[in-house]
């Protein structure tokens, strides 16, 4: 089937770019016109998050891109008092520069799109019976548990609980425990997701989110792919946000008594529903663009060498530029995917940064049920991350999927490994009966 494109949407695309060129042009930066912008690329968003309604991974994706870049929109430009993150670094200059690299990247990612796209509308599903390995399926089980216990230190003195970034990777064996369960009411899957809860409970409890909606993500995507639509995803979707919100106020003293579901209401209606933890990361990446011209160029170049040698070099770390620029600017960490590739490589990187998440928007939107249990794993993998690589680092696109590669591959080896000794186990008058 040949992509192709409708008449509408490149008329938007063309529009998107010309507003891009015109508001680069622009001699004199206002606040009003940064607030203009801003709301084009909100617009732009749910637009990109609407064409995408009939394919629940992508779905997935761009709308929470697009409730991101609708929080940073109220949090940064219409509202900036409401937070006082925003006194870190500010000034009309680098807010025009900084929703300019967002109106280019989501500009970009526009460009991906396709009208055959939405015939996708029946998603494929990352458990099937032919790929069933019970014992798989405990190994990770068992694996999760030695990495909840070794790599996660838990909350004292009103801290949030501490851990690896090994903690974090574990969502990588959920998925492939959920994809040799062979079936998602077998009860190695049962026990699986009720380990997943446990996890997502000790984690908000610990004072996170994040880790906790990977998994709420992965939730949806092994169990109820088949049966959801986007209606049901946007309410789970405004559900996941007032959990989210209630972990917030709990995190704050670290007591119970202080979550209430009435003031849990009052503070979001109080924020217009914005997520605070999105207009933080978008504060923390200006500064990566405030910082940007006091490194040379080979510096930066020689950074980002680094920063991939890290992707692929196990043992190896690049500095992260929340760490570099916290030196010059104190923050709360956090970074938006294209400022990441803005600060190594200018405007080109953000180019980069586009056409990566396109090149996994391609992936997803020309799976199949044919498509092969790597593709599944990968695409799940990639979904399920999308709120720690929009908001916080690149990482996951890159470095993850490379060890969600790895992985797959050594279980599939030791997958067929069990299959051939089973085969070869069997009694010879079966053998000869088959």
């Amino acid at each position: 089937m040949k992509a192709k494109i409708s008449v509408s949407h490149l008329v938007i695309c063309l529009v998107s770019f010309s507003v891009l060129l015109l508001n680069s042009l622009v001699g004199e930066y206002s606040t009003s016109l940064n607030v203009y912008v801003a709301v084009f690329v909100f617009v732009l968003s749910v637009y990109l998050a609407y064409k995408t309604k009939k394919t629940l991974h992508l779905f997935i994706v761009f709308l929470f891109i697009a409730y991101c870049n609708y929080s940073i929109l109220y949090g940064r430009y219409i509202n900036p008092d409401s937070s006082i993150i925003n006194n870190i670094i500010s000034g009309t200059d680098i807010d025009h520069l900084g929703i300019n690299v967002l109106l280019l990247f989501i500009s970009i990612l526009m460009v991906f799109w396709r009208t055959n796209d939405s015939q996708n509308s029946r998603e494929y599903r990352l458990v099937s019976e032919e790929n069933r390995n019970t014992v798989l399926v405990w190994v990770s089980f068992a694996i999760i548990v030695f990495i909840a216990v070794v790599y996660f230190r838990p909350s004292a003195y009103n801290q949030r609980a501490g851990y690896s970034p090994i903690y974090e990777y574990s969502i990588l064996f959920f998925i492939i425990g959920f994809f040799y369960s062979g079936k998602t009411k077998s009860f190695s899957s049962r026990s699986l997701f009720i380990l997943l809860l446990v996890y997502v409970l000790r984690d908000l409890y610990g004072g996170h989110r994040v880790t906790s909606l990977q998994l709420m993500i992965v939730v949806i995507l092994v169990f109820l792919v088949e049966k959801i639509t986007y209606r049901h995803l946007i309410v789970f979707f405004f559900l996941g946000i007032f959990i989210m919100n209630l972990a917030a106020s709990y995190r704050v003293v670290f007591d119970l008594s202080n979550v209430s579901l009435s003031f849990s209401l009052g503070r979001l209606s109080n924020m217009y529903f914005a997520f605070d933890t999105a207009f933080f990361a978008y504060a923390a990446s200006l500064t990566f663009a405030a910082v940007r011209n006091m490194y040379m160029f080979t510096e930066r170049i020689g950074q980002f060498s680094d920063f991939l040698t890290s992707q692929f070099v196990i043992g190896t770390v690049g500095e992260s530029l929340y760490t570099l620029s916290r030196r010059y600017y104190a923050h709360s960490n956090g970074g938006l995917l294209p400022f990441h590739f803005y600060y190594y490589l200018g405007w080109f990187g953000v180019i980069i940064s586009s056409a990566l998440v396109g090149f996994y928007y391609r992936l997803i939107a020309s799976t199949r049920s044919s498509s092969s249990g790597l593709r599944r794993v990968v695409i799940t993998y990639v979904v399920a991350t999308v709120p720690r690589w929009y908001l916080y680092s690149p990482n996951q696109l890159i470095r993850g999927v490379s060890l969600c590669v790895a992985l797959y591959y050594s279980y599939h080896l030791v997958n067929i490994l069990m299959q051939n000794k089973m085969r070869s186990s069997e009694p010879r008058e079966l053998k000869r009966e088959a």
